[in-house]
Protein backbone atom coordinates (compact mmCIF):
# COMPACT_ATOMS: atom_id res chain seq x y z
CA UNK A 1 0.00 0.00 0.00
CA UNK A 2 1.04 3.75 -0.79
CA UNK A 3 1.68 6.12 1.92
CA UNK A 4 1.26 10.00 1.26
CA UNK A 5 2.81 12.31 3.09
CA UNK A 6 1.65 15.57 2.79
CA UNK A 7 4.46 18.42 4.81
CA UNK A 8 3.12 21.81 5.87
CA UNK A 9 3.11 25.03 4.56
CA UNK A 10 5.31 25.66 1.89
CA UNK A 11 7.55 22.97 3.58
CA UNK A 12 8.63 19.98 1.41
CA UNK A 13 9.69 16.02 2.69
CA UNK A 14 12.36 17.18 5.35
CA UNK A 15 9.32 18.16 7.84
CA UNK A 16 9.48 14.03 8.14
CA UNK A 17 12.77 13.19 8.29
CA UNK A 18 12.99 11.78 11.69
CA UNK A 19 10.02 9.86 11.50
CA UNK A 20 10.63 6.18 11.48
CA UNK A 21 7.17 4.64 9.36
CA UNK A 22 5.97 1.34 8.87
CA UNK A 23 8.25 -0.40 6.33
CA UNK A 24 5.49 -2.22 4.28
CA UNK A 25 4.60 0.84 2.94
CA UNK A 26 5.76 2.84 -0.06
CA UNK A 27 6.31 6.07 1.20
CA UNK A 28 5.52 8.94 -1.38
CA UNK A 29 5.69 12.45 -0.83
CA UNK A 30 3.31 14.97 -2.22
CA UNK A 31 4.86 18.13 -3.38
CA UNK A 32 2.95 21.53 -3.11
CA UNK A 33 2.21 23.52 -6.40
CA UNK A 34 1.65 27.28 -7.49
CA UNK A 35 -1.93 28.08 -6.76
CA UNK A 36 -3.98 29.37 -9.66
CA UNK A 37 -5.04 32.54 -9.72
CA UNK A 38 -8.40 32.95 -6.83
CA UNK A 39 -8.22 29.12 -6.82
CA UNK A 40 -10.27 27.33 -4.00
CA UNK A 41 -8.79 24.87 -1.50
CA UNK A 42 -11.18 22.40 -3.02
CA UNK A 43 -9.92 22.59 -6.41
CA UNK A 44 -6.41 22.52 -5.65
CA UNK A 45 -7.02 19.38 -3.81
CA UNK A 46 -8.11 17.72 -7.04
CA UNK A 47 -4.91 18.91 -8.77
CA UNK A 48 -3.02 17.54 -5.73
CA UNK A 49 -4.66 14.27 -6.71
CA UNK A 50 -2.65 13.68 -9.71
CA UNK A 51 0.16 13.12 -7.53
CA UNK A 52 -1.83 10.21 -5.96
CA UNK A 53 -2.56 6.44 -7.24
CA UNK A 54 -6.06 5.65 -6.51
CA UNK A 55 -6.23 2.45 -8.42
CA UNK A 56 -5.09 0.89 -5.39
CA UNK A 57 -5.26 1.29 -1.56
CA UNK A 58 -3.47 4.37 0.05
CA UNK A 59 -3.15 6.34 3.27
CA UNK A 60 -2.57 9.72 4.22
CA UNK A 61 -0.35 11.84 6.90
CA UNK A 62 -0.83 15.48 6.89
CA UNK A 63 1.06 17.86 8.70
CA UNK A 64 -0.04 21.49 9.96
CA UNK A 65 -1.42 22.62 6.86
CA UNK A 66 -0.95 19.69 4.98
CA UNK A 67 -3.52 18.06 7.38
CA UNK A 68 -5.92 20.58 6.25
CA UNK A 69 -5.49 19.64 2.29
CA UNK A 70 -5.40 15.99 3.16
CA UNK A 71 -8.78 16.38 5.21
CA UNK A 72 -9.92 18.07 1.59
CA UNK A 73 -8.61 15.11 -0.35
CA UNK A 74 -10.17 12.67 1.96
CA UNK A 75 -13.33 14.17 1.41
CA UNK A 76 -12.85 13.41 -2.86
CA UNK A 77 -11.29 10.16 -2.65
CA UNK A 78 -11.64 8.18 0.94
CA UNK A 79 -8.11 6.39 1.67
CA UNK A 80 -7.74 3.71 4.01
CA UNK A 81 -5.87 6.26 6.66
CA UNK A 82 -6.16 9.62 7.28
CA UNK A 83 -3.83 10.96 10.03
CA UNK A 84 -3.04 14.29 10.69
CA UNK A 85 -0.67 15.74 12.89
CA UNK A 86 -0.30 19.57 14.50
CA UNK A 87 -3.41 20.52 12.40
CA UNK A 88 -7.15 20.94 12.58
CA UNK A 89 -9.73 18.38 11.05
CA UNK A 90 -12.91 21.08 10.86
CA UNK A 91 -13.08 24.58 11.09
CA UNK A 92 -14.43 24.83 14.20
CA UNK A 93 -11.34 23.93 15.56
CA UNK A 94 -9.41 26.69 13.87
CA UNK A 95 -9.06 29.87 16.54
CA UNK A 96 -11.60 32.35 16.34
CA UNK A 97 -8.99 34.79 15.66
CA UNK A 98 -8.13 33.08 11.94
CA UNK A 99 -11.88 33.04 11.42
CA UNK A 100 -11.76 37.16 12.10
CA UNK A 101 -8.73 37.71 10.51
CA UNK A 102 -10.37 35.83 7.05
CA UNK A 103 -13.47 37.82 7.97
CA UNK A 104 -11.58 41.16 7.76
CA UNK A 105 -9.48 39.88 4.69
CA UNK A 106 -6.21 40.40 6.71
CA UNK A 107 -4.58 38.18 4.36
CA UNK A 108 -4.68 41.05 1.34
CA UNK A 109 -2.98 43.13 3.60
CA UNK A 110 -0.32 41.21 5.50
CA UNK A 111 3.53 42.48 4.25
CA UNK A 112 5.16 39.23 2.99
CA UNK A 113 8.30 39.93 2.59
CA UNK A 114 8.63 40.84 6.42
CA UNK A 115 6.96 37.34 7.78
CA UNK A 116 9.59 35.97 5.63
CA UNK A 117 12.47 36.68 7.65
CA UNK A 118 13.72 35.18 10.95
CA UNK A 119 12.15 36.03 14.00
CA UNK A 120 11.70 35.02 17.54
CA UNK A 121 7.84 35.58 17.57
CA UNK A 122 7.75 33.11 14.71
CA UNK A 123 10.42 30.61 16.84
CA UNK A 124 7.65 31.12 19.49
CA UNK A 125 4.69 30.04 18.20
CA UNK A 126 6.06 27.40 16.23
CA UNK A 127 8.02 26.05 19.48
CA UNK A 128 11.19 25.88 18.15
CA UNK A 129 13.38 24.38 21.22
CA UNK A 130 17.11 25.17 19.64
CA UNK A 131 19.05 26.81 17.12
CA UNK A 132 18.80 23.51 14.63
CA UNK A 133 15.07 24.00 14.88
CA UNK A 134 15.25 27.39 14.02
CA UNK A 135 17.56 27.05 11.35
CA UNK A 136 15.00 24.48 9.59
CA UNK A 137 12.16 26.61 10.53
CA UNK A 138 14.30 29.83 8.78
CA UNK A 139 15.17 28.44 5.43
CA UNK A 140 11.69 26.53 5.16
CA UNK A 141 9.92 30.04 5.38
CA UNK A 142 12.40 31.75 3.06
CA UNK A 143 12.46 29.17 1.01
CA UNK A 144 8.04 29.45 0.49
CA UNK A 145 6.79 31.47 -2.56
CA UNK A 146 5.69 34.56 -1.14
CA UNK A 147 2.33 33.80 -3.84
CA UNK A 148 1.78 30.68 -2.18
CA UNK A 149 2.75 31.63 1.36
CA UNK A 150 -0.30 34.71 0.71
CA UNK A 151 -2.76 32.30 -1.15
CA UNK A 152 -2.19 29.60 2.13
CA UNK A 153 -2.88 31.70 4.78
CA UNK A 154 -6.59 32.60 2.99
CA UNK A 155 -7.24 29.29 2.66
CA UNK A 156 -6.65 28.59 6.44
CA UNK A 157 -8.17 31.51 7.50
CA UNK A 158 -11.39 31.57 5.71
CA UNK A 159 -11.37 27.23 5.65
CA UNK A 160 -15.23 26.56 6.41
CA UNK A 161 -15.11 22.71 6.44
CA UNK A 162 -17.96 20.65 8.47
CA UNK A 163 -17.29 17.10 7.26
CA UNK A 164 -16.09 14.47 9.22
CA UNK A 165 -13.79 12.26 7.38
CA UNK A 166 -14.00 8.44 8.27
CA UNK A 167 -11.18 6.62 9.77
CA UNK A 168 -9.59 9.80 11.07
CA UNK A 169 -6.81 10.17 13.21
CA UNK A 170 -5.68 13.06 14.73
CA UNK A 171 -2.30 13.50 16.76
CA UNK A 172 -1.94 17.11 18.82
CA UNK A 173 0.46 18.00 21.03
CA UNK A 174 -0.52 20.18 24.50
CA UNK A 175 1.61 22.91 23.65
CA UNK A 176 0.97 24.10 19.99
CA UNK A 177 0.49 27.78 19.89
CA UNK A 178 -0.23 27.77 16.21
CA UNK A 179 -3.54 25.15 16.51
CA UNK A 180 -4.03 25.50 20.54
CA UNK A 181 -5.66 22.02 22.00
CA UNK A 182 -8.11 23.57 24.09
CA UNK A 183 -10.07 23.89 20.26
CA UNK A 184 -8.99 20.84 19.13
CA UNK A 185 -10.39 17.04 20.11
CA UNK A 186 -7.51 15.45 19.01
CA UNK A 187 -7.07 11.28 18.58
CA UNK A 188 -4.09 11.16 20.52
CA UNK A 189 -2.16 13.81 22.62
CA UNK A 190 1.52 14.08 23.08
CA UNK A 191 2.48 15.65 26.32
CA UNK A 192 4.67 18.95 25.69
CA UNK A 193 4.38 18.66 22.25
CA UNK A 194 4.38 21.89 20.03
CA UNK A 195 3.86 22.28 16.37
CA UNK A 196 7.24 21.29 15.74
CA UNK A 197 6.93 17.93 17.66
CA UNK A 198 7.25 16.01 14.52
CA UNK A 199 10.81 16.79 14.87
CA UNK A 200 11.75 16.85 18.82
CA UNK A 201 9.04 14.12 19.39
CA UNK A 202 9.73 12.05 16.65
CA UNK A 203 10.10 8.53 18.03
CA UNK A 204 6.51 8.82 19.75
CA UNK A 205 4.61 9.71 16.74
CA UNK A 206 6.34 7.04 14.90
CA UNK A 207 5.56 4.46 17.67
CA UNK A 208 1.92 6.16 17.15
CA UNK A 209 1.71 6.07 13.52
CA UNK A 210 3.12 2.17 13.22
CA UNK A 211 0.56 1.05 15.59
CA UNK A 212 -2.19 2.87 13.16
CA UNK A 213 -0.75 1.19 10.32
CA UNK A 214 -0.19 -2.17 11.27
Amino acid sequence: MNLYLISGLGADERAFEKLQLPTHYHVRHINWISPLSNEKIQAYAKRLLQQIDTSKPFSLIGLSFGGIMAIEIAKIIQPSKTIIVSSCSMAKQLPWHYKALGFIKVYNYLPIKLMKKKNKITYWFFGTKNKHEQKILGETIAETDSNYLKWALKMISTWRNKTIIPNLVHIHGDADRLFPIYFIEPTITIADGTHMMVRDKADEISMHIQSLLK
